[in-house]
């Protein structure tokens, strides 16, 4: 908690440095509602020499809303401009790089700016730091803090009475997690000052329910509950029991009636997304029971553009057999609801409509979202058409879902080069597959695909003439890798450090000098870093017996009391030889800059950082690859002239 808020402390002055980087702010007086200028100077720091991109993270109270940095460069260095509303009470930045995706998040303390009413801070300011720094820390890519979230929770209970009902609950949870005894403490006498006063709003009830409930105080929330029910019938408890109730009916008509009562009732936003959701459970319950009657009446009362877009997208993949190779339930109504998703999706984007967009999202981060939406919906519209035979549209509609996923997805790719071999064929579509061999993309079937393509195309040649036409594609297949690896590599200083591993034994980067070493950061709740493994495991018995290549798996960002325990046993369970280093309080990935997990780190033998990646390839056999490429390269560089 102290390192924490001496670092706030020190950024009120308007001034960063930390690792060589500098980073500030004009002006220096911020009342709300200045439009801010940020500074930042990479030189010395984990985005030196690279294009600088990221995203401010707009604070009023306990609302949070994420905007996207447009910095321009000049010989002063990087600089974004920032407006600020009347009620901003804080903002947080996260720099990061928009090719590589490397971020500066000054390591995981984050980039926060206060602001104030004359000398003091705003009212708001500390309830909004409490959830910076908890709630939202995962958005804002920083480390999450529980006890500068409690402890400015404590001060936002005495400065921010306006906010009081939503950080009530929230102090409350932080306690559950850490003092339960002082969490009774404050609650009991916080649930009987609300429950002995007759002329509060349903929010301060509401919020004192939840006390009671987080304390399992079961009489007191229902005596609160009676109390909200009596004095706001109209009220949104009320409204949510209603809700739940309409669920529980069986009867359709009954349904209905209820959803209608409580259109009547919606007064707020907030009762118009509840009804939306409503709907979303209605219709995927009788979409589950084949009631398309009903599936249409609930997909007219959704308003939300976006949900309804995504919902009529999956039930005409459902209607449409949700395979390529599965004989559709029925075409027609599938085509009607995939193009009905294609016009909402579209009229958000051509609209630049933002009325759905998470707080949690930037604009164009909402707007790629979206676009990721409509390529689904396009790869659905594909599959229909190409199951009814239109073999034009196929091709159009195939070709907007691969522009937008950029080739990325496996089965998206699989289902257009199926497309393109049945609309063209011969040479033309031996040429097409050929550029996802070059480029690592084919998969199984794509494989398959091209050699019958081929042999259909060019029946006079033998398997043997097809395997040395294939062994060409791949050799162009690993230069072309290679070179794209060459011109991704970096050049950073790595820092020392000093970790020990499962046995106990130390390693440093030192005594590593003049070994090719491979960093894999990973933690044991991390899906995407176990699905690795099998791959790693294969690489690292592939090097076994080469000294001059070394792995370490550092094990960090833990959230179990005993990381060592359970990572001998998740060792011993899979049977891993790998050296496993543990990073206690996530130091060395914090000096490391990995934000994200997985994060390979290859270091050459003078203990340069050459090349990053975070997260992983989808084929096990990419990830060998890879790791194999550029072993050779960072090799072929050691070797003297």
């Amino acid at each position: 908690m102290i390192t924490r808020i001496l670092f706030f402390c020190c950024f009120f002055g308007y001034f960063v440095v930390l690792s060589g980087q500098e980073f500030t702010v004009d002006p220096p007086e911020r009342e709300p509602g200045t439009n801010l200028t940020l500074n930042y100077r990479p030189e010395g720091g984990p985005l030196e020499g690279q294009k600088i991109g990221g995203f401010a993270f707009r604070f009023e109270g306990t609302a949070m809303e994420k905007l996207d940095l447009a910095f321009q460069e000049d010989q002063d260095g990087w600089h974004a401009t920032l407006p600020t509303t009347k009620q901003t009470s804080l903002v947080s930045i996260l720099i990061q790089s928009p090719e590589s995706g490397d971020t500066d998040n000054a390591h995981n303390y984050g980039y926060f700016i206060g602001f104030y009413d004359g000398e003091s801070l705003v009212s708001t300011y500390h309830t909004s730091l409490a959830f910076a720094v908890g709630v939202y820390a995962y958005d804002l890519g920083i480390a999450e803090d529980v006890n500068t979230a409690l402890h400015e929770s404590e001060k936002a209970l005495q400065s921010d009475p306006v906010n009081s009902n939503a950080v009530w609950p929230y102090y409350a949870f932080l306690l559950s997690n850490t003092d339960t005894v002082l969490l009774r403490e404050k609650a009991i006498p916080r649930i009987r000052e609300i429950e002995e006063n007759e002329d509060l709003e349903e929010a301060d009830y509401m919020s004192a329910r939840s006390l009671a409930i987080m304390i399992g105080d079961v009489s007191s929330q229902i005596r609160l509950e009676t109390i909200i029910r009596t004095k706001f019938p109209e009220g949104r408890l009320v409204f949510a029991f209603l809700a739940g109730a309409t669920l529980q009916l069986k009867d359709p008509e009954d349904q209905s009636t209820a959803f209608e009562n409580l259109k009547e009732r919606s007064r707020s936003p907030e009762d118009r997304a509840y009804l939306d959701d409503l709907a979303v459970q209605l219709i995927n319950a009788f979409q589950e029971q084949g009631d398309r009657e009903w599936v249409s009446h609930y997909l007219n009362e959704l308003q939300d553009k976006s949900k309804k877009a995504n919902l009529l997208n999956s039930i005409a993949w459902e209607l449409a057999g949700e395979s390529i190779d599965v004989e559709a339930r029925d075409l027609d109504l599938a085509a009607e609801y995939s193009l009905l998703s294609l016009d909402l999706l579209q009229g958000i984007l051509d609209q630049n409509d933002p009325s759905g967009r998470p707080n949690n999202q930037s604009p164009l981060e909402y707007r790629q979202a979206v676009g990721g939406d409509y390529a689904a919906a396009a790869d659905t519209y594909a599959m229909i058409r190409f199951k009814s035979g239109d073999a034009e549209e196929v091709l159009t509609y195939g070709e907007i879902a691969e522009r937008i996923y950029r080739f990325s997805n496996p089965e998206v790719n699989e289902r257009y080069v199926l497309y393109h071999t049945r609309a063209v064929g011969g040479e033309a579509s031996i040429q097409f597959l050929e550029q996802f061999v070059r480029s690592s993309l084919a998969t199984e079937k794509i494989m398959a695909l091209l050699k019958t393509v081929y042999q259909d195309t060019y029946p006079k040649k033998t398997e043997a003439d097809f395997e040395e036409y294939l062994a060409s594609l791949d050799q162009e297949n690993r230069e072309n890798q290679m070179s794209k690896l060459e011109a991704s590599l970096i050049n950073m200083e790595a820092s020392d450090f000093s970790l020990r591993d499962l046995d106990g034994d130390s390693v440093s980067l030192a005594s590593l000098k003049g070994k090719i070493v491979i960093l894999d950061f990973w933690a044991s709740w991390c899906g995407p870093c176990l699905a690795s493994f099998p791959a790693m495991q294969q690489v690292v018995d592939q090097y076994a017996n080469d000294d001059t290549v070394k792995f370490l798996f550092i094990n960090t960002m833990e959230r179990v009391a005993d990381p060592a325990s359970s990572v001998l046993k998740l060792m011993k369970a899979k049977n891993y030889s790998f050296r496993v280093c543990l990073d206690p309080g996530n130091k060395m990935a914090s000096d490391y800059n990995v934000d994200g997990l997985p994060t390979k780190l290859f270091l050459d033998g003078t203990g340069r950082i050459r090349y990053k990646e975070v997260g992983i390839m989808s084929d096990p056999e990419l990830i060998v690859e890879e790791i194999n490429n550029l072993i050779t390269i960072l090799k072929k560089e050691q070797k003297p002239d």
